[in-house]
């Protein structure tokens, strides 16, 4: 009864690295990620704390400036990622990364 059988494949293709914003922040202007080699371009999807997708963007660059026609809840929490495009139809992203809006009183 012995067949074929492929190895598992393991990708050694490294995944963006998140820079910012990660845990409780004051401000958030941008997004910010560093490039891996052999990537074009990045998804970047943004979630609020119950899953839905309040912002996904597409592009070259490895920083994404906030759209004001995005408003982040004052307190709230938030979750992104990022995804590179490594090969036709191939992507490879990072973990779901937290972050709080907790914006500073003066």
């Amino acid at each position: 009864a012995g067949g074929n059988h492929r190895a598992t494949v393991v990708s050694m293709t490294p995944t963006p690295t998140l820079i910012a914003p990660v845990g409780s922040v004051a401000a958030v202007p941008s997004f910010a990620w560093r490039a891996i080699p052999g990537s074009d371009w990045y998804r970047v999807t943004l979630f609020d704390a119950s899953g839905a997708v309040v912002l996904e963007h597409e592009g070259p660059d490895t920083t994404l400036m906030l759209p004001d026609s995005v408003a982040l809840t004052e307190g709230g929490t938030y979750l992104w990622r990022v995804e590179a495009r490594v090969g036709w139809d191939r992507w490879v992203g990072t973990q779901l990364t937290r972050f709080e809006f907790v914006p500073q009183r003066p």
